[in-house]
């Protein structure tokens, strides 16, 4: 059975869900709903902010720390079950 992960796919993968979150919830936000969530993005993400520019800038940015996280997440997981395979 093979245990390691593919570092790029999971980063990818976790990029392409992080950003896609963003955007849901800048287009509820408009709608009303979790306002404050869009409230809290504006506040921790550097380049967000409620406009169109400002969404895709929040979302490059959501998706390429997310893959960084991620990508580094993996390649500590692959090496903890390397060392408990010994």
């Amino acid at each position: 059975m093979n245990t390691r992960l593919n570092a790029p796919s999971f980063g990818v993968a976790a990029a392409v869900i992080a950003a896609l979150i963003m955007l849901i919830l800048e287009i509820l936000s408009r709608f009303g709903i979790y306002t404050e969530a869009t409230m809290m993005m504006s506040d921790w993400h550097l380049f967000f902010s409620p406009t169109p520019i400002g969404v895709l800038a929040g979302m490059a940015e959501a998706a390429i720390s997310t893959f960084v996280v991620s990508y580094l997440f993996v390649i500590i997981y692959n090496n903890i079950i390397n060392i408990t395979k010994r």
